[in-house]
């Protein structure tokens, strides 16, 4: 019986091993293990032998009836063969592996790829499969190891990839889910969140800060929810938003200058916030897009009051001019129009160049310079100079300059948007005030 069962064992090991080289042969020896496994029952288990006989008497002797159940019978084992045969193939088969995806994307044009051995055979083709909250799974045939989510699958996708041989599928990939929608006014008409990075700072009372709860606030966040609630009745009247609720600010705080770069990732963030100045280098360089100018703002000088450097007023409003940062070691936040312009000054004529230009990489940095008097001044922002000038520094203006919202890049619609709300604020205000 071991020696019986040992050679069972093997014969249909064989069978496994040839399923993709010769599957005809296999399937052969699939069968033949099956009979070789009922013969072996057959001969040891007398119950099934005695049945097995009268089997054979209801096929030589028995009714047409008995004959039709005895070869519905054989057909259901041979169907069962081929079935274990078949499922044995698809576990031998590779599994495609999608690429990462991010977990929020609002790409107009965002593609899932996935590898698989041969993909380069042009023979080889896909299903992939997405299944969206809310909706039934929807299938893409695809004939290279790639496919762009078309527009209309907006939501939370989870997504599956398998080959085809023929009309043969293979196994399914993992499951890969992505938060999905084509644009930033997509995913806010869908979910009722804008979604804004913003830039705290100490300046209490100004742009963005937190409280003493902790929570932000400051003219950024105040136009944020000015733009949210006119995107919301504008978006009702046209018949686009259909939520009850109005659209809420999600404030997700960032440092500088990574924020600049989040709108652009187009993972989720919609638009970005933080008196950011509009300068050609940004809209080159970085291809940002910017709403209209919402503010106008200056760099100012800040210094240590010490006598017979940058005297006067703790805060002044006068204009200084390039001659009086001459020689002076001056430092500036990274990644600033500040920087641009200490780096402009000491390229500058012998007569207006400063005389060193250090580099801060956070704020705490940089008014730690001036509090140790390794540098003579700090150019930064004029107005967020107002708690600095408490500290025992000089505040003084210097350049002028004009500052928008960040919308996210590529997405004209959103940049409208942005730009309609603030028009719309702007002349609720005018009417307040008159």
């Amino acid at each position: 019986m071991e020696i019986e069962v040992k050679g069972l064992r093997e014969l249909f090991e064989g069978a496994r091993t040839l399923t993709k080289r010769r599957p005809l042969i296999a399937y052969f020896l699939f069968v033949a293990g099956l009979g070789f496994l009922a013969l072996f029952v057959w001969k040891e288990v007398g119950e099934l032998r005695k049945q097995a006989e009268d089997l054979w008497r209801m096929v030589s002797e028995g009714s047409i009836r008995e004959r039709l159940d005895v070869a519905v019978a054989v057909g259901a084992l041979l169907v069962a063969a081929f079935i274990v045969l078949e499922s044995l193939r698809r576990l031998d088969l590779p599994r495609p592996a999608i690429e990462e995806l991010p977990d929020r994307s609002v790409d107009p044009d965002l593609v899932i790829r996935w590898a698989y051995p041969g993909a380069a055979d042009a023979d080889r083709k896909y299903e992939v499969r997405i299944a969206r909250e809310g909706s039934k799974t929807e299938r893409k045939p695809a004939n290279r190891p790639f496919l762009r989510v078309p527009h209309a699958w907006g939501g939370v996708l989870r997504i599956r990839v398998r080959a085809l041989q023929g009309r043969k599928p293979g196994p399914f990939s993992a499951v890969k889910k992505v938060e999905y929608y084509p644009s930033s006014v997509a995913r806010v008409l869908a979910t009722g969140q804008l979604s804004v990075a913003i830039h705290a700072d100490r300046s209490a009372g100004l742009f963005c800060y937190e409280d003493v709860g902790g929570d932000y606030q400051g003219f950024d966040i105040e136009l944020m929810n000015a733009i949210a609630s006119k995107l919301t009745e504008m978006y009702r009247s046209r018949g686009e938003y259909r939520r009850e609720t109005p659209i809420e600010v999600i404030k997700r705080n960032r440092s500088w200058p990574e924020i600049l770069d989040l709108p652009g990732k187009l993972e989720g963030i919609d638009a970005a916030i933080a008196s950011i100045s509009i300068t050609e280098d940004r809209l080159r360089d970085r291809r940002l897009i910017f709403s209209n100018a919402y503010c106008k703002s200056r760099i100012g000088v800040i210094c240590v009051r010490e006598p017979g450097k940058l005297e006067g007023p703790a805060v002044s409003n006068v204009p200084l001019s390039p001659e009086t940062l001459r020689g002076l070691t001056v430092a500036a936040h990274r990644e600033t129009t500040a920087l641009s312009l200490a780096k402009a000054l000491e390229g500058a004529a012998p007569e207006s160049a400063v005389g060193k230009v250090l580099v801060a990489d956070t704020n705490e940095k940089l008014f730690g310079l001036l509090r140790r008097r390794e540098v003579d001044a700090a150019l930064y922002d004029f107005y967020r100079a107002f708690p600095e000038a408490t500290a025992g520094f000089h505040r003084r203006s210097a350049v002028q300059e004009a500052r928008g919202d960040l919308p996210a890049s590529g997405s004209a619609s959103a940049r409208r948007s942005l730009n309609s709300a603030l028009q719309r604020t702007r002349r609720r205000r005018s009417r307040s005030a008159a």
